[in-house]
């Protein structure tokens, strides 16, 4: 009981993170998916066509995110 105790009160997300630096890409597309389906699950009246309008939203989040990118490394480059 004790050593369950101690080992709970030694977890400190914030100070020592799980280390994914090498995977947090695989984490954006169903972050993605997740965000556009509840908002359009949100936003809409009736759920006829929500998987195709969620996946719409979320097609535009990537590509946003993507051209968003590529300005930011655009101006790093040049300036």
């Amino acid at each position: 009981m004790l050593l369950l105790a101690t080992s709970l009160l030694a977890f400190r997300p914030f100070l020592d993170p799980a280390p994914i630096d090498r995977y947090w890409l695989w984490f954006l597309p169903p972050l993605i998916l997740i965000v556009a389906l509840v908002y359009r699950t949100i936003k809409t009246e009736t759920l006829v066509g929500l998987p195709r309008r969620a996946g719409y939203l979320a097609f535009q989040i990537s590509v946003f995110m993507v051209l968003a990118a590529a300005a930011l490394w655009l101006t790093l480059l040049f300036f």
